[in-house]
C-alpha cells in the first residue's frame, strides 16, 4: 500500500513538473509560427550564424552543449541537416565569416587570456579579441591581429581581397583594412567622435555598408560607400539602437533594431530606389544578425534571443511584404 502510494506521489509530482516546465523561447512561439518561420537549432545557446559561400551550409556560434560548454564553432548542413563541431579552442568566440569554400575567419578571446589572464576589458561590448583563420576542421590555424582591443565583425571584400573588420584600435571602434597577403593593417572608416561598426557588403559585391553612432545628433546612421571608400552617404538615420545591416540577395538593404522608446525588436527591410521601407518582423523578442543566402535569394536567417534563450531561425520571405512605412503627404488643399 504504500509502495502505491508513494508510486502515486511520484506520479503526481512528475505531472506537475512537466506542465510547469519552461519550453524555449515560449513567447515567440504562436508570433513567428503565424509568419512560417521555423527554428533551425534548439540544442545549446546558438548566435552568430552565417551562410557558407555556397549556401548549402551554415556556420554558427554555439555554447551550453553536451561535450563543451564555452563557445565552439559549428557547421550545420541545411540539406542533410547534419550538424558538426569544428572547432576546440578555450576561448569566447565573437563573430565568424566565412573567407572562402574551405576556410573560415573568426574572432576569439583565447590568445588575450592566455596572454593577459587578469586583464579586464574597458568595454565590455567589445572584449579585447584577435581575428583568426582556419579550415573547415579547425586546423591551420592562424591568427590574423595583434592589437591590444577588440577586432571582430568581419567581413572578406573579394574585390579588393581584403578584410573589413571592426576594431577597437584607435580607442572606439573603427573601420580597417587587412590585406591578407602583407598582413598590413589601414584605417577606412575612423572617426574618435562617432563610432563605426559592423560591416556588410552589398549583393553584388561594389559596395559597403555599415552603422555610424552620432551621439550629438542623437542617431545611428547607416552609411555607404564602394569598397574604394568614395561616394559616402547615409542612407538611414535611425533614433534607437541599429544592431546590425545585411543585404538581401535582391538588393534590397536589410537592418535589425530597436526604436527609441519602443519595447519591440523589429527587422526593416529598405528599398533605395522606391524609398520604401517595409517591417517585417516585430515584435518583444530580440531580433538580429540577419543574413541571407546566395543558393535561394528568399532564404534568411536571424538570431531570436529571449530572457537567457538564443536561437537561430529560418525564413522564407513571402512575395508580398504589404505597403511602405511611408505615408504619402496627403493633399489638403482645396479644390
Amino acid at each position: 500500500m504504500r509502495f502505491l502510494f508513494a508510486f502515486g506521489m511520484c506520479v503526481a509530482l512528475l505531472a506537475c513538473q512537466s506542465n510547469t516546465k519552461k519550453t524555449e523561447l515560449p513567447a515567440e512561439v504562436d508570433y513567428l509560427k503565424s509568419k512560417d518561420v521555423s527554428v533551425v537549432l534548439s540544442q545549446g545557446y546558438n548566435r552568430g550564424a552565417v551562410f557558407s559561400v555556397d549556401g548549402e551550409k551554415i556556420y554558427y556560434i554555439s555554447k551550453n552543449r553536451i561535450g563543451h560548454k564555452n563557445t565552439q564553432i559549428h557547421e550545420y548542413d541545411l540539406t542533410m541537416q547534419r550538424d558538426r563541431r569544428l572547432t576546440f579552442q578555450d576561448g569566447e568566440i565573437l563573430s565568424v565569416f566565412p573567407l572562402e569554400k574551405n576556410q573560415i575567419l573568426y574572432s576569439s578571446t583565447t590568445d588575450e587570456i592566455k596572454e593577459q589572464p587578469f586583464a579586464t576589458d574597458a568595454n565590455p561590448a567589445y572584449p579585447r579579441a584577435e581575428v583568426y583563420h582556419s579550415d573547415l576542421y579547425g586546423n591551420e590555424i592562424g591568427r590574423l591581429t595583434n592589437s591590444p582591443g577588440f577586432d571582430g565583425e568581419m567581413i572578406f571584400v573579394p574585390m579588393k581581397r581584403q578584410m573589413l573588420f571592426t576594431s577597437t584600435r584607435s580607442g572606439v571602434p573603427g573601420l580597417y583594412w587587412l590585406d591578407l597577403d602583407t598582413d598590413q593593417v589601414l584605417p577606412f572608416q575612423v572617426d574618435p567622435a562617432k563610432p563605426q561598426r559592423n560591416p556588410s557588403l552589398s549583393a553584388d559585391g561594389k559596395n559597403l555598408y555599415w552603422i555610424e553612432e552620432d551621439a550629438t545628433a542623437k542617431v545611428q546612421n547607416i552609411v555607404t560607400t564602394n569598397v574604394w571608400g568614395k561616394n559616402r552617404k547615409i542612407v538611414k538615420s535611425l533614433q534607437g539602437v541599429v544592431k546590425d545591416v545585411a543585404f538581401s540577395r535582391k538588393g534590397e538593404l536589410v537592418y535589425s533594431w530597436i526604436p527609441e522608446g519602443s519595447e519591440f525588436s523589429q527587422i526593416d527591410l529598405y528599398e533605395a530606389e522606391k524609398l520604401c521601407t517595409q517591417t517585417i518582423l516585430k515584435n518583444k523578442l530580440n531580433f538580429s544578425e540577419v543574413r541571407f543566402s546566395v543558393k535561394n535569394p528568399n532564404l534568411m536567417i536571424f538570431r531570436v534571443t529571449s530572457n537567457d534563450k538564443s536561437q537561430v531561425y529560418r525564413w522564407d520571405l513571402p512575395m508580398d511584404l504589404g505597403p511602405c512605412n511611408e505615408q504619402p503627404v496627403s493633399d489638403t488643399l482645396k479644390k
